[in-house]
């Protein structure tokens, strides 16, 4: 007599979504951090609107931007062991990496990773959905059974932030209205 067939997942990826307390009340704080007159679509060839390259992840506004969203950060790191506990030892922010980038239409980010050795998180500053598309997530992996590649688009709204595993592959697709798409990107070293 045979047993039940008992199946177990096996290296499983793990996203979070937090959203932001007081929406209302942090958006135009976050958006006035943010001048895009001199960033480095041109110089970077990129097609987006950004500033990281300008400020090597560390923007200005970097202080304002934590006070602002500083409940928001405890919050998250109140909850290190659900992401990963490795997550403790990262609350000082000295080695945190910051930028904004601004999608306009037919503007997007290709796909790319972050590398190892960070959480890295995305806040969609100004974002709508009913035209926007959130970020997509590629698998590093092909499906065993069939070889193609598995994609994830998780719900997100306005105010909210999604944080993952940095070497995990994900792209910004094409805006295709004429909505402005506005994320700020932050890493987090782990470890």
């Amino acid at each position: 007599m045979g047993s039940d067939l008992l199946g177990q997942t096996i290296f499983a990826v793990n996203i979070f979504k937090y959203s932001v307390t007081n929406w209302e009340e942090k958006k135009p704080k976050l958006l006035s951090l943010l001048d895009f007159s001199d960033d480095d679509v041109v110089q970077s060839k990129l097609p987006q609107h950004t500033d990281y390259y300008s400020n090597q992840g560390r923007p200005p506004y970097f202080k304002q931007w934590c006070e602002i969203l500083e409940e928001d950060l405890n919050n998250i790191f109140q909850q290190g062991d659900v992401i990963t506990p490795l997550l403790k030892n990262s609350t000082d922010t000295s080695k945190w990496q910051l930028w904004s980038q601004r999608y306009n239409n037919q503007q997007y980010h290709s796909c790319h990773n972050h590398g190892v050795g960070n959480l890295s998180c995305v806040l969609y500053l100004e974002f709508d959905k009913s035209v926007h598309s959130p970020t997509w997530f590629h698998s590093p992996f092909n499906d065993p059974f069939t070889g193609y590649n598995q994609e994830y688009v998780p719900q997100v709204d306005e105010g909210d932030i999604i944080l993952f595993p940095a070497m995990l592959l994900h792209e910004a697709p094409n805006n295709t209205s004429n909505v402005k798409r506005t994320i700020m990107s932050f890493n987090i070293p782990i470890g």
